[in-house]
């Protein structure tokens, strides 16, 4: 089987390789990160969902809304509710913070 290749990197200099691995990583999260905030998660979504008991599965718009929060409360700093689409992941880590479901918060 051939290996196909678009671009040899293998015979720059590390750093070179370093810095263009850098700008490509880079490039890729900021277009994950745009196509989330158009249609691609729920989270973003500017709706009125409530969850139920499935908000420690999903998270939806208003535990998401949380975390572009204007202030972040003494008790989680460093952010709160990083799930993308699986919340429980931040209740198993304890990175979960959703006190109400405020239409008017400040992001």
């Amino acid at each position: 089987m051939t290996n196909l290749v678009a671009i040899q990197l293998g015979g720059l200099p590390w750093w070179i390789q370093l810095v263009i691995i850098f700008v490509v990583r880079d490039f890729m999260q900021y277009n994950i990160h745009r196509l989330l905030h158009r249609t691609g998660q729920l989270g973003h979504a500017n709706l009125y969902l409530p969850l139920g008991k499935l908000l420690f599965l999903l998270n939806g718009p208003q535990m998401h809304l949380w975390h572009h929060a204007k202030t972040f409360p003494e008790s989680h700093l460093r952010g709160f509710n990083f799930g993308i689409t699986l919340s429980v992941w931040d209740f198993i880590f304890k990175t979960n913070y959703w006190p109400d479901n405020d239409p008017d918060l400040a992001v």
